[in-house]
């Protein structure tokens, strides 16, 4: 079967309960972006008291993070590899450095820690996100890519509101509610890993 012909039936496939699978995984990248930034602003406050942050540490944080340059030069780096050596190249490592730089922020005793581990973290982030969305887009049936590409969006506002909803919950606990919130991000990057391991690669790319 020549390489058009797969793009073909991908293109023409009925959505089955495997597009979905493969998207939710995909999406799992929006999850844990949104969700880093939010366990961020949530941690906020018990890293000020913790570890006796000035306004220009933080701001130091805020601008190496998920949200801001650490995510930029991730993206920088996956969108040519990924082009280069596949997305499923990319699934293998990113969310494995994800869980390494949340654990490092769960475990934290000092700022460089901190800051450390959200740089890690936000580099994931960018690894991750433009891989997601271009394997959502390339095994999508045509006339359904809209509809699946929008559970990136979905999962970018479900990441947040979990961390928050966490975030209140663990209050009473002081400190403890910020190491609550990355390890539970990390827990969740290390088991969609594994899932993600199931993926196929992108029948565009592989062709």
């Amino acid at each position: 079967m020549s390489s058009w012909d797969v793009i073909r039936r991908f293109d023409e496939a009925r959505l089955t309960l495997a597009h979905y699978r493969w998207t939710v995984l995909a999406a799992m990248g929006d999850f844990l972006d949104a969700g880093s930034i939010v366990a961020g602003a949530v941690s906020t406050i018990y890293w000020i008291s913790t570890f006796h942050l000035t306004s220009l540490l933080l701001g130091i944080i805020a601008a190496f993070s998920p949200n801001a340059f650490a995510a930029f030069v991730g993206a920088i780096i996956a969108g040519p590899l990924g082009d280069r050596y596949g997305r499923k190249t990319i699934y293998m490592y990113d969310l494995l450095a994800y869980f390494v730089g949340a654990l490092i922020m769960a475990a934290a005793v000092n700022y460089i820690m901190l800051l450390i581990g959200y740089i890690i973290v936000g580099i994931a982030v960018g690894l991750d996100v433009p891989t997601s969305w271009s394997l959502i887009a390339e095994y999508a049936p045509k006339y359904k890519r809209g509809f699946l590409m929008a559970f990136t969006n979905v999962f970018w506002y479900i990441g947040p509101i979990v961390m928050l909803l966490l975030g209140i919950a663990f209050e009473p606990y002081g400190a403890l509610t910020f190491r609550v919130v990355f390890s539970v991000l990390a827990a969740v990057a290390i088991i969609t890993w594994i899932l993600r391991r199931g993926l196929i690669e992108s029948p565009r790319w592989g062709g």
